[in-house]
């Protein structure tokens, strides 16, 4: 029985966010340089076509601009080897946010520059000449959606802005008036309901009141309390805060309505003249930094949004359970959880569903950061549903990863380099973001950046599943600033002020290299680890016991949502899963019907907890089950349902590896990806040298050897094993990287 039918009806949103140009999608082919054929690879590797070089971010000052120096500076990165640069608008000085030299308008005259205002018909004119050059140089561009972060403009009404919940609570004992010096005054846009007491921090439940009506024109509360004792609550929602280094609110990300009046603005002003550089030059938008401002006064990020959906997606009103946010019970936690999965799903589909859907309508890609402070997200969820999840140097939220490769989006991106003039090369710990806070850093420090400090890190990004590099960043500064010139707080400084910029296109071509090979071809996964908790939305990251942390050794991980959209995908699971790793016991019809269809494509279950046949959800006898119990116990008996209790995920992983060294003599990781004939493996070395064998299982062929800093291509030296697997002596120094190529 195949059971792929049943998971078909809710293929077409992820289908429509699936951007491999090796499938059909609605997008144009925006990423033409992807090749995958092995003649084709090779080709690319030693001379990578300038697409597919890093990217910046491009910082605009106050946009005070020049179209003749936007030209010298495009040029400029064109001839340093980066690929596509996105500008990201700031209303701050340059030089550390601070006034720099000749900060003047006085000045700028004398440049021939002027500041322009965002959005202005003046700087739409700005933006389509630098779309002009970037297409005349054959470079991407990008921007952000909107001046700072997160979202917002001075567009945004209080109606379409983030919101913050101020929850407060009265106990009030009836029967009694509530007049004269015993009245209840309460503010603009609030909330009001009761509930009576039924024990110590309990209400009752079905005693629920709302009682917003009961507000008279002068903001007192009208209400005749009952007998017993209330508990009132008043929730006041407040609006939030102004975008990071940008004019005007942030935007409601939990409002479908706010986010497309947002779009709506935007693109109305920039369609006209923008649009034929749509899904070609202009190749995706950003939204950057869920860094949404917190209330200093203890509330809550909220949206209004949250009341109207309730009822339809928690099956309940949300008012009537709000006692829960006065820390009220009873079921306390269960509200607070099921608030947070209603919030997990309008940020998924309000914000980066409906933005992706949008830009997709126009040929554009959507690129996203989903980590921060702000209303709950899933980062599974919500990376399953944009076209290149992003993440910031730091904070390894590794979904962004496993997403990608599993649902065969083309680019996996990070924000790179942001502080890397105080890593101090322990790339370990450095790309765990233990690096210390820039408050603490001397800013006569902020030069320190290196290019083999670049390439260290670029390799730990790259050995860890991600394929393309944001480096932060470049800075708009005109010729005549002196030295420094205009620069950011925070950044590697990437520009002709830095007296190691002549060395740029070395650095830029061993990144392209990188990029040439981990964005063509499709991801090999060795170990797909289930069920995985995803990370905790504003962080800590990767602190949660017992599961994956990264997306090394073609290690990834996966919830039930992604199971059901791999199964979506139908082509793409094919034999690029070589085993399941299951952690739990499975307690849903749902999640067995998956992992039989899983099964029955040939991919290998190990079992950490139980075997099929004690697994829950086949303890009662429900329908359907048994036919899943069988063909499961059918796979048992032929070794692809295999016994692995009493193991941990990482010793099963490990058995599981295509490639094996001795762990004594070095750390590796490894990647994986194939081209139609050939089997491709980034081996990268970390916090210490390695000097020693690798084998990889199964290949059978001597492999060639390419070395990304030089595009050198040569026969490895290897000896072939019994088993069809070869080994070859691979040389690394610390933070180094090789990709081993074996043709089929």
């Amino acid at each position: 029985m195949k059971r792929g039918i049943l998971i078909l009806a809710a293929a077409t949103l992820l289908l429509g966010c699936q951007n491999n140009s090796d499938t059909e999608t609605s997008l144009p082919n925006t990423y033409d340089y992807r090749v995958n054929t092995l003649s084709e690879l090779r080709e690319g590797f030693q001379n990578p076509p300038l697409k597919s070089g890093p990217w910046v971010y491009w910082f605009w000052f106050d946009s005070v601009l020049s179209k003749e120096h936007i030209t010298y500076e495009l040029e400029e990165l064109a001839q340093a080897g980066i690929g596509g640069f996105e500008v990201r608008d700031v209303t701050m000085h340059g030089f550390a946010g601070r006034p720099g030299p000749l900060y003047s308008p006085e000045e700028w005259e004398k440049w021939g520059h002027r500041k322009y205002r965002h959005m202005s018909p003046e700087y739409i004119d700005i933006l389509e000449h630098t779309l002009s050059e970037a297409e005349r140089l054959g470079l991407y561009f990008s921007m952000n959606l909107g001046q700072g972060w997160p979202p917002g403009g001075r567009w945004i009404t209080d109606e379409h802005r983030s919101k913050h919940l101020m929850p407060s609570s009265r106990m009030l004992s009836g029967p009694r008036s509530l007049d004269g010096d015993d009245t209840v005054e309460v503010p603009e846009d609030t909330f009001v309901a009761a509930w009576k007491i039924s024990g110590e921090e309990r209400v009752t439940p079905d005693s629920y009141l709302d009682l917003t009506r009961m507000v008279g024109s002068d903001g007192r509360l009208e209400w005749e309390v009952p007998e017993g004792d209330w508990l009132l609550g008043l929730f006041q929602t407040i609006p939030g805060g102004l975008v990071d280094k940008g004019e005007g609110p942030e935007v409601d990300p939990a409002s479908k309505e706010a986010v497309l009046f947002h779009l709506d603005y935007m693109f109305g002003r920039m369609s006209p003249k923008l649009k034929r550089f749509f899904g070609t030059t202009f190749a995706d938008i950003a939204t950057d930094s869920w860094e949404f401002v917190p209330n200093r006064n203890g509330g809550r990020y909220w949206s209004p949004a949250i009341y109207e959906a309730s009822e339809e997606e928690l099956g309940y009103d949300i008012r009537e359970r709000m006692y829960a946010l006065l820390g009220y019970g009873p079921n306390k936690e269960s509200i607070e959880a099921d608030l947070a999965t209603l919030e997990e799903t309008l940020v998924r589909e309000n914000f980066f569903g409906t933005i992706t859907e949008y830009l997709n309508e126009l040929g554009i890609r959507h690129r996203p950061q989903a980590y921060g402070r702000g209303l709950e997200r899933n980062f599974f969820d919500s990376y399953a549903v944009v076209d290149t999840p992003e993440i910031e140097e730091g904070k390894l939220v590794v979904e962004a990863v496993w997403t990608s490769r599993l649902l065969d989006k083309p680019i996996t991106s990070v924000e790179g380099f942001t502080f890397i003039s105080v890593q101090d090369g322990n790339l370990e710990r450095d790309y765990a973001g233990q690096y210390g806070r820039m408050k603490n850093v001397d800013r006569n420090d902020m030069w320190k950046a290196t290019p083999e400090k670049m390439i260290q890190l670029s390799n730990a990004h790259f050995g860890r599943g991600i394929n393309r590099i944001q480096m932060h960043c470049f800075s708009y500064s005109p010729l005549e600033v002196p030295h420094p010139g205009w620069r950011l707080y925070a950044e590697a400084h990437i520009n002709r002020n830095a007296s190691w910029w002549p060395e740029m296109p070395r650095v830029s071509r061993f990144i392209a290299r990188n990029q040439f090979v981990m964005q063509s071809g499709v991801p090999i996964t060795d170990n797909l680890v289930y069920p995985v908790k995803p990370n905790f939305s504003d962080g800590p990251y990767n602190n949660i016991e017992g599961q994956p942390g990264s997306g090394i050794n073609s290690v990834n991980g996966a919830n039930t949502e992604i199971l059901r959209l791999i199964l979506e995908s139908g082509e793409l699971v094919d034999d690029r899963i070589g085993n399941i790793v299951l952690r739990d016991d499975i307690r849903s019809l749902e999640e067995a019907e998956y992992i039989t269809a899983l099964v029955e494509q040939g991919i290998s279950i190990n079992c950490l907890v139980s075997l099929p046949s004690e697994w829950s959800v086949f303890a009662g006898g429900r329908s359907g089950s048994s036919e899943l119990l069988e063909e499961l116990l059918a796979a048992q008996s032929e070794g692809r349902v295999r016994d692995s209790r009493g193991k941990s995920w990482k010793e099963v992983t490990s058995e599981n590896q295509s490639a094996h060294w001795q762990e004594s003599d070095g750390k590796l990781s490894y990647q994986r990806r194939r081209v139609a004939d050939a089997e491709l493996f980034l081996i990268s070395s970390w916090e210490e040298p390695f000097d020693g064998e690798v084998t990889f299982v199964g290949q059978g062929e001597t492999p060639e050897i390419w070395e990304p800093k030089t595009g050198n291509v040569e026969i490895a030296e290897g000896r072939s094993l019994q088993d069809g697997s070869v080994t070859i002596p691979i040389k690394l120094k610390r933070n180094d990287s090789v990709f081993v190529v074996f043709s089929h």
